[in-house]
């Protein structure tokens, strides 16, 4: 009964330093970018460049990818 005990308690003390410490990351480390409603879905944009009546060019992150990942690329095609 106590290491089953043992085992709850460190569970439990586990989840909880998870939230605190992911609740601390994310006010020191914001994602770049503005939350846009579109309909009923949120989408999280991050828009480079200017408005010069060009194209618009969406780059999005696949399967396994993250947005990150566009991190070299988004600058240069903005600037165009």
């Amino acid at each position: 009964m106590g290491v089953l005990a043992l085992i709850l308690i460190l569970a439990v003390a586990g989840a909880l330093y998870q939230a605190i410490a992911a609740e601390i990351a994310e006010r020191r480390y914001p994602p770049p970018g503005e939350l846009v409603e579109a309909g009923k879905h949120r989408l999280h944009l991050n828009v480079m460049g200017e408005d010069k009546g060009g194209p618009t060019v969406v780059l999005e992150a696949g399967a396994t990818g993250f947005s990150p990942q566009w991190a070299w690329i988004q600058p240069e095609v903005g600037g165009l």
